[in-house]
């Protein structure tokens, strides 16, 4: 099971201008001007990007924009960029951010081993394939805060849903059967012999033992 830390939902056409940051004023000021698509705007994108690494927060609508930006001017394409952004958008699911941001990504982008990585992490999530996803190299974004948090031992209410096809008091009855506990729409699952990776060195002494 994975789930990552919720991500807070912003949207900077909508933020409250005594407590919108230097970058969101910036961008509000381009969209109120319809100059949103211009390529200048893609440096403010970019630097909004950063911004949402550090505080946890998704503006969906902006990075999409910035996706969107990238194709039209290719010259400004940054994939350490583009790999924040997809990062981000994995780490949202099951929001639709992971879907919109998925059809944004050029064909010669999706050559990008580190892309197609996180492509198909995000597919895995979609799919509930958690076993498939830890198995998938996703060194390139380690450094994206929270990235690294997720853990077998928690997961998401909304996937967890999804996952069984159940409700919001099923969630509930099963968190109390299980003694598993809630907690900001987090199911964290006490440790245990099936969710826990293993250490190496244990993987390697089962290995030998069965090569005898």
């Amino acid at each position: 099971m994975v789930a990552y830390k919720k991500q807070t939902l912003v949207d900077y056409t909508a933020v409250d201008a005594q407590k919108a940051s230097a970058v969101q004023k910036t961008l509000l000021e381009i969209y109120n001007s319809n100059n949103a698509f211009d390529q200048a705007v893609v440096k403010s994108l970019v630097q909004y990007v950063d911004e949402q690494v550090k505080d946890a927060t998704v503006d969906v609508d902006a990075n999409l924009a910035l996706l969107k930006l990238f194709l039209v001017y290719p010259d400004s394409l940054d994939k350490a960029v583009v790999i924040k952004v997809l990062a981000k958008a994995v780490m949202a699911l099951p929001s639709q951010f992971f879907s919109g941001a998925n059809t944004m990504i050029s064909e010669s982008l999706r050559e990008d081993a580190a892309i197609q990585n996180l492509l198909a992490a995000g597919y895995h999530l979609q799919a509930c394939a958690f076993e498939e996803f830890w198995k998938v190299d996703l060194s390139a974004a380690t450094k994206i805060a929270g990235f690294t948090d997720a853990s077998y031992s928690s997961i998401s209410t909304s996937v967890l849903k999804s996952a069984l096809n159940i409700s919001d008091k099923e969630v509930k009855d099963l968190v109390a059967a299980e003694n598993w506990t809630l907690e900001d729409e987090i199911v964290k699952i006490p440790a245990n012999e099936d969710n826990q990776v293993r250490p190496k060195k244990d993987v390697l002494k089962v290995i030998h033992t069965l090569s005898r």
